[in-house]
């Protein structure tokens, strides 16, 4: 998500700042990808439950963090202006 704002990504809105209590970061992880990041944790994903849209790729980009085995990781930004 910090990534994200950083470089103008739109559609990344991050309402909570990254702590996990908006779902304004909702994005979907590419398939090929989704094996290689951490699971989602209970808060996560109880704060997706309450997203538009969601799928079974969806996770919040405030709950991935980043680090050099992500080099590449696909993200699709969910529409998170509602």
């Amino acid at each position: 998500m910090e990534g994200a704002i950083n470089n103008d990504i739109e559609g990344i809105v991050a309402e909570c700042g990254g702590a996990c209590a908006c779902a304004t970061c909702h994005s979907y992880v590419d398939d090929a990808w989704l094996d290689k990041i951490p699971p989602m944790d209970d808060m996560e994903d109880s704060m997706l439950d309450a997203a538009f849209e969601r799928k079974h790729n969806s996770r919040l980009t405030c709950q991935i963090e980043m680090n050099d085995d992500l080099d590449g990781l696909i993200i699709h930004v969910a529409d998170n202006e509602y």
